[in-house]
């Protein structure tokens, strides 16, 4: 499951296009969308959202941000 690539993980959506993000940074200053590049806003740590949530949105997260994900787990 997710919780066990980092111990921080941050869920992000984007304001323009609505897609959410993944990320182990807890601000977005100096990034924005892969997509459209609009601001992402914060939304929850990981710990925090209920688990059905987590499921959905982990099938609906971007194959980029999966393989950082994973690559950062390697690091």
């Amino acid at each position: 499951m997710i919780e066990c690539i980092l111990p921080k993980i941050y869920l992000f959506e984007c304001q323009r296009c609505g897609v959410h993000i993944y990320s182990d940074r807890s601000y977005t200053q100096g990034c924005g969308c892969f997509f459209c590049g609009e601001r992402l806003i914060p939304i929850l740590e990981l710990s925090q959202i209920p688990q059905e949530l987590k499921e959905k949105n982990w099938r609906e997260v971007s194959w980029i941000t999966r393989v950082w994900l994973f690559l950062k787990r390697l690091m």
